[in-house]
């Protein structure tokens, strides 16, 4: 789970655009659809969308070309509390493999190191609302931790909306599947109550028979928000390979939010352990988004509206 020092750390940081690689944004949805009902989420609806396989561009520049941001120089993860040593985010973690996909890469390195180097990558835009199906490759070593979460995008937040907001879906390389003495094996799902901190999770171990690092599956977070008036509020929905698997009892979130992705090491053996004894990557092919965006920043309520309703959407799965 990433550490409020972490939450706290990472708003600061993107709301500097020195700390992130991106290029100007040449993003055009070409569609003709005013809005999107996503038929397989019960007929949710949301006005953007933004889809992008990755193991087809051919270079870094297109991914920055689609208005993804690389993190560079700031924490991307939690403190190991223990010791103080912390994960700091550096670009040329980030690689584009082509026919694989955006590659988030946790170099080998000295484990009594005060940082480790590691990987983070942002959606291009803020949400309030979304349903997410992102298609990933994760690794068995021991040693990192692989996160695809939603985080709180306005650190000027006053209560009661807060700033610790986050929606997780988590991995450790050393319990994909098997428990060890803190944590539980498989996939760990982790809501954050925006003002307090307090966590409500659950996990769920993978299917029999299926390694998820030895090839790519789908991993789905869906949001619907009480901020937002497109859709009916519900608890956060988790998914892999397109089934449903257990979700934390409470806490969804409330505040227009980052999608992110993170790869990260912090040599704490309560929760990541490590650095890995070897190069290791976690591995982004696709990303399918239906989304809305806030409003108004200032406030979390409200979403970014135009002529687009229920009645002039396309109907989309997912």
């Amino acid at each position: 789970m990433v550490g409020i020092a972490h939450l706290l750390t990472t708003l600061l940081c993107l709301s500097s655009l020195s700390a992130t690689n991106a290029l100007p944004q040449k993003r055009v949805d070409n569609s003709t659809c005013c809005g999107y009902v996503v038929t397989n989420r019960g007929d949710a609806f949301f006005n953007y969308k933004h889809i992008i396989d990755f193991s087809t561009l051919t270079s870094m520049d297109k991914v920055y070309e689609a208005g993804w941001e690389v993190s560079h120089g700031w924490q991307a993860g939690g403190e190991n509390t223990l010791t103080g040593q912390k994960p700091i985010a550096n670009e040329n973690n980030v690689e584009l493999i082509r026919g694989q996909g955006l590659r988030l890469k946790i170099p080998r390195q000295d484990k009594n190191a005060r940082t480790f180097s590691v990987a983070e990558v942002t959606f291009p835009d803020v949400m309030l609302g979304a349903v997410l199906e992102l298609t990933v490759q994760v690794t068995k070593e021991p040693g990192s931790c692989m996160g695809m979460f939603t985080l709180h995008a306005d650190s000027g937040m006053e209560r009661p909306f807060g700033w610790q907001d986050e929606q997780d879906i988590e991995i450790l390389g050393s319990t994909i599947f098997t428990r060890n003495e803190f944590q539980p094996a498989g996939m760990q799902m982790v809501n954050y109550e925006p003002s307090t901190g307090a966590k409500w999770y659950a996990n769920q171990p993978f299917p029999a028979g299926i390694d998820p690092s030895t090839g790519f599956h789908t991993y789905s977070i869906a949001w619907f928000p009480t901020t937002s008036t497109s859709n009916t509020p519900r608890l956060t929905e988790y998914r892999f390979d397109g089934q449903t698997i257990n979700r934390p009892g409470g806490y969804p979130s409330i505040n227009p939010s980052n999608l992110l992705f993170n790869h990260w090491t912090n040599a704490d053996g309560r929760w990541s352990g490590g650095p890995p004894a070897k190069e290791v990557y976690m591995t982004i092919k696709k990303v399918v988004a239906y989304y809305d965006k806030p409003a108004r920043m200032a406030t979390g309520t409200g979403i970014l509206r135009g002529s687009c309703t229920r009645e002039r959407a396309c109907r989309v799965t997912v």
